[in-house]
């Protein structure tokens, strides 16, 4: 895997400019493909046509389902607005608007509630 302290502390930007600013979900599609080499839907074309409120709106289209364990290259889910995915050493890169992107420990990240890992299906 190549290395990713080259992200760290990048800013978090709406807009995102990969790799030089990052939304949590534009980190999560960026991270999956550079160093997982896996295709992540970008979060405008997953979720054209729905709106905050929307009962599909709570669980990403395409075809990601729940996976019981985290696994390196998965998405890990915290509580409702925040993404990350999980590293081989089961820590947890991340992008915040108060810190950027930062890796924090499986531990730590599970102060959020309702913590589930997804991956895209085949």
């Amino acid at each position: 895997m190549r290395e990713l302290r080259p992200l760290i502390g990048r800013p978090w930007k709406l807009d995102s400019d990969p790799p030089n600013s990052f939304d949590c979900w534009s980190l999560v599609a960026y991270v999956r493909k550079t160093f997982f080499d896996r295709e992540t839907p970008s979060y405008r074309d997953q979720y054209a046509g729905y709106k905050d409120g929307d009962p599909a709106f709570d669980y990403p289209p395409f075809e990601w389902y729940t996976i019981p364990e985290p696994v390196a290259g998965s998405v890990a889910r915290f509580g409702v607005t925040h993404v990350g995915v999980v590293l081989p050493d089961l820590r947890v890169i991340h992008c915040s608007k108060a810190t950027g992107v930062r890796v924090d420990t499986a531990a730590l990240m599970a102060r959020f509630e309702n913590v589930t890992y997804w991956e895209l299906g085949t």
